[in-house]
């Protein structure tokens, strides 16, 4: 008997498994880039290409942009918009080419209002992201750009650009996945999105169409395990008078009978002040707990959260959720490891020097791989300035840093008080250990307090964790068993 015991933790020991790699494609933008001034009317005026551009290999793609965006003078309001196209090479194009039958096929088109005014000597800045599943119908080099214009009238700038692109055909197979998003058309004048609006301070499911909830649903039956989600949608207020509306939203997923499995734990907020002139732009991302084997609705929810009887508004929402374990393939049951990091306190900085609003500690890599990274974030401040933030990676224990995102620029005013902001990125990392943080801080010059709450990152490695190999002994079973949960647990929360 001590022979076999023997034999079989020599056989252990022997055993290679090779896991699966995710592809994953990413461009940055440092800096702005200004659509000019164009006095035509709004169906006349064209999109234009930024240098925002990510080309990548195979036919689903989960796509996450992030950048910020500015007046380019103090003239004007603007209101500015963007819409990700995909494998267009063409040059500048109007509504009518991004609509049914156009010549452009892309995203829905993302708004935000801008206002033609400096906050203490410097232009106002928002936040914006963008995300979505793509589905092309054969494997291939596949093209996404970010395109930006006005709704007619004074410049606008797009700048610090972030994009990242995940091929979700991976190990043979292609990760489960669903996505939703609310519905919407473009016409010749312009986007006319479905709004979904709520008055009450109780939680409701954001609408798809009338009736319908926006809900997206993942089917991880065979081995269960986390998904990872990412949202990003539009936001307004329906309602007479200057009053801001702030409006609240939250993540829910549901299991097959309709029961809620978890909120996800932080929400976000943003302020509209005007029905007519403060569209803005909101962003969740998520990873939900280790899941049993199932099927799992996601749906975004909203509420009104400052006791204004105006409505929020909800328009272009897209929930994009993806299984992280493999449920299908010669390599189901690995998993890409993920980690999620949270505060739903406050956190104040009265300072220009960056801070940590959250932080992972002590990220293990066993080999070289890629660190998929995305946080969302509420500001807010004791006075109108603007908020500065980064993720930042260093080696652990140390202040060297081994990447940086771009930054994100986030101005909130004394009426607005609320602003929602977000940035993705993505770092080749060689093998080691590391600490990574989400940073903030006021521009220089600003003298108010500065309040970042419901602080949120989620980091994923992009080389999969392979599940214990079953062998046909008795006690090799029960000694694999054990070895691989505990392995699956001790690198991340």
């Amino acid at each position: 008997m001590k022979i076999l015991t023997s034999l079989v933790f020599a056989t252990f020991l022997s055993v290679h498994i090779y896991g699966a790699t995710l592809g994953v494609w990413s461009d940055t933008v440092s800096g702005f880039e200004m659509f000019p001034e164009d006095k035509q009317t709004a169906a006349n005026v064209s999109f234009t290409n930024t240098s925002l551009s990510v080309s990548a290999t195979g036919s689903d793609f989960l796509v996450m942009s992030s950048f910020i965006t500015s007046n380019a003078g103090t003239d004007k309001n603007r209101q500015g918009r963007w819409q990700i196209a995909e494998d267009y090479t063409g040059g500048p194009y109007t509504y009518s080419d991004a609509g049914s039958g156009g010549t452009v096929s892309g995203s829905a088109i993302y708004e935000r209002w801008i206002n033609g005014h400096e906050i203490n000597g410097q232009n106002e800045y928002g936040a914006v992201n963008m995300n979505g599943i793509y589905h092309f119908g054969t494997s291939g080099t596949h093209t996404f750009n970010l395109f930006h214009r006005t709704n007619g009238g004074a410049e606008i700038n797009t700048g610090n650009g972030a994009m990242t692109v995940i091929a979700l055909n991976v190990g043979g197979t292609t990760l489960r996945h669903g996505s939703s998003m609310q519905d919407t058309t473009i016409n010749s004048g312009g986007p006319a999105p479905f709004f979904s609006e709520t008055t009450g301070s109780s939680w409701s499911a954001v609408e798809k169409s009338a009736g319908v909830d926006l809900a997206s649903t993942v089917d991880i039956s065979e081995f269960g395990g986390k998904i990872f989600l990412a949202t990003s949608w539009n936001c307004n207020k329906s309602g007479a008078g200057t009053d801001p509306v702030t409006g609240e939203w939250q993540l829910v997923v549901y299991n097959n009978q309709g029961q809620v499995v978890e909120r996800l734990d932080t929400t976000i907020k943003r302020d509209v002040i005007d029905e007519n002139k403060d569209h803005g732009a909101a962003m969740l991302y998520a990873t939900t707990s280790d899941l049993a084997k199932g099927e799992y609705t996601i749906k975004l929810e909203q509420r009104v959260s400052n006791g204004s009887t105006n409505k929020v508004e909800t328009y272009n929402a897209s929930i994009n959720a993806i299984a992280l374990t493999l449920q299908d393939g010669s390599e189901a049951g690995q998993y890409f490891e993920s980690f999620s990091v949270s505060d739903n306190n406050t956190t104040t900085n009265t300072t220009a020097t960056f801070q940590q609003a959250v932080e992972k500690e002590g990220l293990s890599l066993s080999s070289d791989q890629g660190l998929i990274l995305a946080a969302n974030f509420t500001t807010s401040g004791s006075g109108a300035q603007t908020a500065r933030l980064e993720m930042n990676v260093l080696e652990e224990g140390t202040t060297t840093s081994v990447f940086q995102s771009e930054e994100v620029l986030r101005t909130v005013g004394t009426s607005a008080g609320n602003g929602a902001a977000g940035v993705v990125g993505y770092s080749s990392l060689s093998a080691g250990d590391y600490d990574i943080s989400l940073n903030f801080s006021h521009s220089t010059g600003d003298t108010n307090d500065l309040y970042i709450t419901g602080a949120k990152m989620v980091g994923i490695t992009t080389e999969s964790i392979p599940e214990p190999v079953v062998v046909s002994f008795i006690g090799g079973v029960a000694f694999f068993l054990v070895v691989g949960q505990r392995f699956r647990k001790r690198f991340f929360s």
